[in-house]
């Protein structure tokens, strides 16, 4: 009896993965199942024995992946790295990282295993990410992603679903990049044309007579923009170097002048949206716009008013990109004019 006992107990401590063959057989049938809840309850209930089983390790992870855990799987896993793989991780890492060999690992090691699945954790937890996620917690999620497939590629047969992973990463990484903004500035020269009002004003009784002012002319000028992928917001503003003619609206008073000098400043701070189509954009601006002119009265019975003026308005604009040279059309109202502002421009940016 006594002999039958040893041979018993020998056989448990040669094969001590017998002992836990139960447990981890119902944890696969019920992963077989997609029952990812009750596998991990079999590791829970059984966990003094299981979690210095390799298997049983590699089992609670899959259901812990299967249950959305991820965190958890990877801790699972980041500890195997430390417990039961420690000196061949490190061995691995100076290889890879020192001495620029590939690594080696022992016959039968799972290592490999283990960073191939990592690389799958990370990525999917980094590829889960979204603009409002921390750019920390997104830089963070990369590095890892590409330190555990760089070394997943060395040591794995699997290099063709690694390389996409990777690339998929790479373009997660770039699409963020673009969210970035970047900032640059710009010159243009523009046409510009509108309508407003200049007032006559009689000496003797201080009476207003409207003229209509009609000015066009070039509108060179410096800008700074701010843009992403979607957005571009930007200020920038002109100097106006134009000609105007005047003529009198009110049929009592007949008056008119031809190419006087006009000058002033035109601009403000706008957005435009980069959605609409492929190198055209849409947006607004909100201008203000400064202007004085030489304005003569038709005799010594009037002054002129409003030779200079200041005022604020708002536009829609669209703009076509090119490489370095923009088109942008902007058509605007500025109160108190007459007419809505039109500006045609050329732009070329830095």
């Amino acid at each position: 009896m006594v002999l039958i006992q040893s041979l018993i107990l020998f056989t448990f401590l040669l094969f001590p993965s017998l002992t836990w063959a139960g447990p981890i057989q119902e944890m696969e049938t019920f992963l077989l199942k997609a029952q990812y809840e009750a596998a991990l309850d079999v590791y829970e209930e059984n966990e003094d024995g299981l979690k210095k089983n390799e298997r049983a390790r590699f089992l609670q992870v899959s259901a812990l992946e299967g249950q959305g855990e991820i965190d958890e799987a990877i801790e699972v896993l980041e500890e195997l790295l430390k417990t039961k793989y420690g000196r061949q991780n490190r061995n691995v890492v100076q290889a890879l990282y020192q001495y620029g060999e590939k690594p080696i690992v022992p016959d039968g090691s799972q290592l490999s295993v283990v960073y191939y699945k990592l690389a799958q954790l990370y990525s999917k937890k980094y590829l889960e990410t979204h603009e409002a996620t921390e750019q920390k917690e997104r830089d963070k999620l990369r590095r890892k992603s590409f330190a555990y497939l760089k070394v997943a590629k060395a040591l794995s047969e699997d290099s063709e679903a690694l390389e996409t992973l990777r690339d998929r990463i790479t373009e997660r990484k770039d699409y963020y990049h673009s969210l970035q903004y970047e900032g640059s500035f710009y010159v243009f020269l523009s046409y510009i044309s509108w309508q407003d009002h200049v007032n006559l004003v009689q000496t003797s009784n201080n009476n207003k007579v409207r003229l209509l002012n009609t000015s066009s002319g070039s509108c060179s000028g410096l800008g700074r923009k701010w843009e992403n992928v979607s957005f571009e917001f930007f200020f920038d503003a002109c100097y106006i170097m134009g000609k105007s003619t005047v003529s009198s609206i009110v049929p009592s008073v007949t008056h008119k002048q031809n190419n006087v000098a006009v000058t002033g400043f035109y601009g403000g701070p706008g957005v435009y949206w980069k959605g609409l189509a492929d190198n055209v954009s849409a947006g607004f601006q909100i201008p203000i716009m400064k202007r004085s002119g030489d304005w003569d009265p038709p005799n010594s019975a009037y002054t002129v008013d409003e030779n200079s003026s200041i005022r604020a308005g708002i536009s829609i604009q669209t703009k076509w990109r090119m490489k370095y040279v923009s088109l942008a059309a902007k058509l605007g109202k500025v109160f108190g004019n007459k007419s809505s502002v039109f500006n045609l421009a050329t732009i070329y940016e830095f």
